[in-house]
């Protein structure tokens, strides 16, 4: 039985590097998972801005040791807290299903080999 287009999407994003796939998602992220979109620590100050210094270190003594000031990047948990990584993927954070869909109705900016991927399910919808 031949992939539908869906499943060679799927394939497709399931052997993108990291940097690639998060590139592609980023657009998806803010769109339906904002609170969970990564963000430079140099941006960190002014996402903190307007708090006591006490609220702050309230926020950074909840997170615990998931927050180090020298990572890369940050993003807030479902607390409100922060949280930090050097290093991360949104392929562990978006509906997969979901995601091929939002690409296939032709959000985001894909590259020109999933754009052809996308665009068999056009020409199998114009030959039905």
């Amino acid at each position: 039985m031949p992939k539908s287009v869906e499943q060679k999407i799927e394939d497709y994003l399931d052997e993108m590097s990291d940097t690639d796939f998060n590139e592609l998602a980023e657009e998806y992220m803010q769109e339906n998972y904002s609170d969970d979109v990564w963000m430079n620590m140099e941006d960190f100050d002014s996402f903190m801005e307007g708090k006591t210094p006490s609220d702050i270190a309230r926020d950074l003594q909840s997170s615990g040791d998931d927050f180090n000031i020298d990572d890369e990047y940050f993003r807030f948990d479902g607390y409100g807290n922060p949280v930090s990584a050097n290093e991360f993927c949104y392929r562990d954070d978006v509906n997969m299903s979901d995601f091929v869909n939002w690409l296939m109705d032709g959000n985001g900016s894909p590259d020109s080999d999933l754009q052809d991927i996308i665009d068999e399910d056009e020409e199998e919808g114009d030959a039905e």
